[in-house]
């Protein structure tokens, strides 16, 4: 009922599984866009080329490479096609939800980094190009990058992007020292929380003062 109905208020739904077989008629036929990976099971092959219109090729879907998929996209390529898939070397990175919300948001509205100054997002992610980070690094500031203000304490932050407390620590450390990160402290009623965040690129001090002279002229120009 649910996924009959969703799509009249503009939500989308990903529904995933290893087989097609197990999912119900009305998940399949409620579907616009079919993705399939390679399928070895005789029901499943029978199914999704049933629902790709290709049940006279269906030998197509036991013969699928690692890394290609075959996709149908109703309403804009009705005729299947053949998509390759680039390989993801970090694998157990921990993906939260907040990464997921903030990564839709971004492709939605067209905003990767929620800050308030515009400015902070250019010069923050200029000083990141101009430093060498290793994977780690690179893995735990794109994860800080898309949660700039979030509220998880710094243990609960280094699980939340996949590091244990030990090796997050490290490479928070090595983050603050290339000037990428800080910890700020911030008072609740319990008492004193830290939080690692973005640390402001220097460039973000000459712009407030570069705007701090120019606002003073004009003032000054209106005297």
């Amino acid at each position: 009922m649910v996924y009959r109905e969703l799509r009249e208020y503009g939500v989308s739904l990903i529904c995933l599984d290893q087989h097609i077989s197990k999912l119900s008629d009305t998940v399949k036929g409620n579907s616009a866009c079919h993705i399939a990976f390679q399928q070895q099971l005789p029901q499943d092959i029978y199914d999704i080329s049933s629902l790709m219109q290709l049940r006279e090729k269906k030998e197509f879907f036991s013969r699928i490479s690692v890394g290609k998929a075959i996709v149908k996209l109703t309403e804009r390529h009705s005729t299947p096609f053949l998509i390759s898939v680039p390989k993801y070397e970090d694998k157990g990175y921990v993906v939260s939800n907040d990464v997921v919300k903030n990564r839709m948001k971004a492709l939605v509205e067209g905003v990767e980094i929620t800050e308030k100054r515009p400015e902070f997002k250019k010069a923050i992610t200029q000083r990141i190009s101009e430093i060498e980070l290793n994977d780690d690094q690179k893995k735990f500031m794109d994860f800080l990058l898309y949660n700039p203000e979030h509220e998880y304490g710094t243990v609960e932050f280094y699980k939340k992007a996949g590091f244990s407390p030990r090796k997050g620590n490290q490479i928070k450390n090595q983050l603050h020292k290339k000037g990428l990160v800080e910890v700020k402290e911030e008072k609740y009623p319990n008492g004193w929380k830290k939080f690692i965040r973005l640390k402001d690129h220097p460039k973000n001090k000459d712009f407030n003062k570069n705007n701090s002279k120019k606002n003073n002229s004009d003032e000054k120009d209106s005297n």
